[in-house]
């Protein structure tokens, strides 16, 4: 009996998903069983009608299922493909044209992950990102360059990083995972939707498509869905299956009509800006946006619109509105997106060092600190500092949850670093450590300088900030600091020395307060003395 409304399917339950095409219907239960009910002369031996579902023998631990006309298929957690029903063209992939009413699984195919059944071809992705696909190819079908039918699988051409397929009855669809979309195979309708009418023996990209979320091929027309939440479509549209409101053909995909809510977004740009955009369907013809119950200019862009709002208060709630109306004033959708808008806080990023001076060929240990930091993900610094006094060995992550994702010096002296927290719980607060940087004193004396010379952060909302910079300098001091020749350095040295600061040579009763010999008694011989003052 039909029913011209849905009716719950008996004795089912724990449904993962369904495959329906012509009499027979599939469903794969959570535990890895197939349930299959309606009638195929090709599924039962007998023949008949099951009005129940019944549980498919030989079949356990499936996780996908795919059925068309008279032939079914199911993918395993192995990775292998079964097999069952009417096979005259080689649709079911085992070497053979013999008719199958029990699951055979096919030779030579593994590591499947998703399986598609056509009219009278059949698609299937490896885990691997290939595509493989057997059966008729008399429109070229199976995208390998021939329209030689094929009873075995054979490695679609031109396709890898593939995430899922569709096999229409003449023509294939592919998804990639960057979001492209390829088609190949029979193109009589414009199914293909590259432009032409012209049959395509492999696969070719449509270029006018990008952001594809998932894509299915019907008899002699192709549907996609786009991540903006938009239907497209192309090929037959005789009994409307387009939805553009037209029974036209097309062999370039147009956007069905009607399908998608309005997409509306608020992002905070800055603590008193925010930026609006929604996107809508082609019922749309005018919109109304409010900040509260202040009504804001947004010009509308073709069926959508964007625009920004400033002058906010920063640390305050705003709830903007957008009402849609059709081309005769009737509301179609009301939508609300709230924001807070704050204050950003500036951090800084510097370097410190633990020693101020330090003696030739010792090392140095630096760190790349950050103040002033306020739920902070993502920092992206370039250090400089002086590679005639200093030679890089290593960086670490300064605490757990932090990790270096990139790290190149591609100049001596310029070390670029991208630092990343690894969970909410890791964000960086107040005051921490980053990165400890690990190098190596040379063997001559000299005042170098570490210096954040670029930076930027952004935190858990995906702002960018700018942060403001720093550095310190270390020494690295040669020669003898015991500068009255009593056979220690002590604070007298020191008093000497300073005694001797900024004196001309000429004057000098001392000459040995010149710690580093550069003819000048100077910051750089008092520092090198307290080094070694505090050393001993």
């Amino acid at each position: 009996m039909y029913s011209p409304t849905p009716v719950q399917v008996k004795e089912l339950a724990g449904v993962v998903s369904v495959s329906s095409e012509g009499n027979q219907s599939l469903a794969l239960k959570s535990d890895g069983t197939v349930w299959y009910w309606g009638s195929s002369y090709y599924f039962d031996r007998d023949g008949g009608a099951h009005p129940s579902p019944i549980k498919i023998s030989g079949l356990s631990n499936i996780i996908s299922i795919s059925t068309r006309d008279s032939h079914a298929f199911a993918v395993k957690s192995d990775g292998t493909v079964w097999a069952w029903g009417f096979n005259g063209l080689g649709q079911l992939g085992d070497g053979t044209k013999t008719n199958r009413v029990a699951p055979i699984m096919i030779p030579g195919l593994t590591d499947i992950v998703s399986v598609s059944a056509g009219t009278s071809h059949t698609l299937a992705v490896k885990s691997n990102g290939t595509v493989w696909a057997w059966g008729d190819n008399g429109y070229g079908q199976l995208g390998d360059n021939s329209a030689i039918e094929r009873t075995s699988p054979v490695q679609v051409m031109k396709l890898s990083d593939v995430v899922s397929v569709s096999a229409g009855f003449y023509h294939s669809l592919a998804l990639k995972s960057d979001g492209t979309l390829w088609s190949w195979g029979g193109n009589d309708a414009g199914q293909l939707g590259n432009g032409t009418y012209t049959p395509q023996p492999q696969p070719v990209k449509i270029s006018t498509q990008t952001n594809v979320l998932a894509v299915s091929a019907g008899g002699y027309h192709s549907t996609i869905l786009k991540s903006d939440g938009t239907v497209w479509a192309a090929g037959a549209n005789y009994y409307g299956q387009l939805g553009n409101d037209s029974k036209l053909r097309s062999n370039v995909f147009v956007q069905t009509h009607g399908v998608g809510s309005i997409n509306a977004a608020a992002v905070l740009t800055s603590p008193t800006s925010v930026d609006l955009t929604y996107g809508a369907n082609f019922k749309v013809q005018t919109f109304i946006v409010k900040r509260g119950t202040k009504f804001l200019d947004c010009p509308m862009t073709g069926k959508s619109l964007s625009c920004t709002d400033t002058g906010l208060t920063p640390n305050a709630p705003y709830t903007y509105t957008v009402e849609a109306y059709d081309v005769h004033d009737t509301l179609i959708e009301t939508l609300s997106a709230t924001v807070n808008s704050h204050e950003t806080t500036v951090p800084k990023i510097l370097v410190t060092a633990d020693k101020p001076a330090v003696s030739p060929g010792s090392p140095v240990t630096a760190h790349v600190a950050i103040e002033n930091a306020s739920d902070l993900y993502a920092e992206d610094v370039t250090v400089t500092y002086d590679p005639t006094l200093f030679t890089f060995v290593s960086a670490t992550s300064a605490s757990a949850g932090l990790k270096i994702y990139h790290q190149s010096e591609s100049t001596p002296g310029t070390l670029h670093l991208v630092v990343v927290s690894q969970g909410a719980q890791y964000g960086v607060h107040d005051s921490a450590q980053l990165v400890t940087l690990n190098l190596q004193a040379k063997n001559h004396s000299g005042k170098g300088t570490f210096t954040v010379s670029e930076g930027l952060v952004a935190n858990s909302l995906g702002e960018e900030i700018v942060p403001t910079l720093g550095g310190t300098e270390v020494s690295v001091l040669t020669g003898d600091a015991d500068v009255n020749g009593d056979g220690k350095v002590s604070l007298g040295d020191l008093g000497i020395a300073g005694h001797h600061m900024g004196m001309d040579k000429s004057q000098w009763t001392f000459p040995k307060a010149d710690v580093d010999q550069n003819n000048a008694v100077d910051d750089f011989d008092l520092t090198a003395i307290v080094l070694a003052l505090l050393s001993h």
